[in-house]
Order: C-alpha cells, then sequence, then structure tokens
C-alpha cells in the first residue's frame, strides 16, 4: 500500500491526513535500518481515534503500522524495592 495524498480508507474505516514529510536520522544499536539516512513518512487518524502511519527508507519500500490509542489507566508501573 502506498500513502495517499488525502483520505483512505483500510477496513471500511476512513483515515484522514494527519502529517507527511521527510526526515534525517542516525541509528544506533541493532537496527535493520542504515547508520544514517533519510526517511519518509505518512501518518493518517481515523474520526475515532486510530491511527495509520507510513514510512520508507531511502527510497525502499514503504511499511504500514495500524494502532488504537489504550484507554486511561490501561497501563500500569509496578516498583519493586531493591534489598
Amino acid at each position: 500500500m502506498v500513502p495517499a495524498r488525502s483520505s483512505l480508507i483500510m477496513d471500511d474505516v476512513e483515515f484522514h491526513p494527519l502529517e507527511r514529510g521527510t526526515a534525517a536520522f542516525r541509528s544506533e544499536g541493532s537496527t535493520s535500518k542504515p547508520d544514517r539516512g533519510l526517511l519518509d513518512f505518512a501518518d493518517y487518524r481515523s474520526t475515532d481515534g486510530r491511527l495509520l502511519s507510513f514510512e520508507r527508507v531511502q527510497g525502499q519500500a514503504w511499511t504500514a503500522a495500524y494502532a488504537q490509542p489504550l484507554p486511561p489507566g490501561s497501563i500500569g508501573i509496578i516498583s519493586r524495592a531493591s534489598s
């Protein structure tokens, strides 16, 4: 799938453009990306808050990610005292 400049529909949900651009990046550690380069991105949001994001590194094929917002309180942090 290639990101459209206008709205797009996936799984019967309409996503509207949020942000689009190109960013310079630098990688550290073990990644599947080059040490540095350019990354194109396109982000979309549906009216119910779902997110759809596309990215491509150095002109390679686009990859997509899909997410839904978590409700407040759905993540907890447990602190353990050290001995």
